[in-house]
């Protein structure tokens, strides 16, 4: 299937963007450039691209990286990306010194807050409370698709009689732990470790993924520092860890008869 992708900001201008594929049983690792005019795939010549475990990252300079799914890919996919924290941080920061700018020009010193026009301070209030928001409230939103697939599966597999050899007490301890150890620079790699150590069977790992679901934390190398990002397990543990690292927890969980793959 010839797959066409476009990248738009969120006034619906296109935008040139770097798209890169990771992981996936059976599948390595893409990169390819988006042109203003967007990108064609050939699914057909790329195997597991389009499964769950497939990891579609956009990026664009000035914009928070989007991540989704291989099994949310349509054929006429549009990603839509957002300016990240940093670029609004710095367009505000330049907007209040246009303002002050401005105001000296007309012969008018300011020496503070206090000493600006009531007009002036109302627009200073509202739009760093603007930016909070936004600080506070982008770093939560995700894409639930890879944990709710796995809900699905794992409540599927139950029906049929499999079992986890975890409780869903110990998925939600083990994912906080992991939250933790993926915080901001450097990972705990004994915590993840760990926890992928006690993976017995497949539906272990189902509960996990899903349990996990979502969550935020600061990262190092993907957008910028300032940006919490929320990702599903899998995203995280590919955000987190070399692609060779990747490659031998799956090749542990094969030695195991476990078939699962971040």
């Amino acid at each position: 299937m010839l797959i066409r992708i476009t990248v738009i900001n969120e006034q619906g201008h296109p935008l040139p963007a770097t798209l890169r594929i990771n992981g996936g049983q059976g599948y390595g690792l893409y990169q390819s450039d988006i042109g203003l005019n967007g990108v064609t795939i050939d699914s057909e010549n790329m195997p597991g691209v389009l499964s769950p475990d497939t990891m579609w990252t956009v990026s664009s300079p000035g914009y928070q990286s989007l991540i989704v799914s291989g099994n949310a890919i349509q054929q006429e996919s549009e990603f839509t990306l957002v300016k990240s924290n940093a670029t609004i941080l710095l367009v505000s920061g330049m907007a209040a010194g246009v303002l002050l700018f401005s105001l000296e020009k007309q012969g008018r010193r300011v020496k503070g807050f206090s000493d600006m026009a009531p007009m002036a301070q109302t627009g200073i209030v509202i739009g760093g409370l603007g930016v909070l928001a936004y600080l506070l409230l982008k770093g939560n939103t995700g894409n639930d698709t890879v944990s709710n697939a796995a809900r699905n599966e794992y409540e599927a597999e139950l029906a049929k009689g499999n079992y986890p050899t975890i409780s869903e007490t110990e998925a939600e301890q083990y994912s906080a732990e992991l939250r933790t150890a993926f915080d901001d620079c450097g990972t705990d790699d004994g915590v993840v470790n760990d926890v992928m150590e006690r993976m017995q069977n497949r539906q272990d790992l189902l509960l996990l993924v899903a349990t996990y679901g979502t969550r935020s934390y600061k990262g190092c190398f993907d957008g910028d520092y300032f940006s919490e990002h929320s990702y599903s397990l899998p995203q995280a543990m590919r955000s987190e860890h070399s692609t060779g690292r990747i490659r031998e927890i799956n090749d542990m969980f094969a030695s195991r008869g476990i078939n699962y793959q971040f």
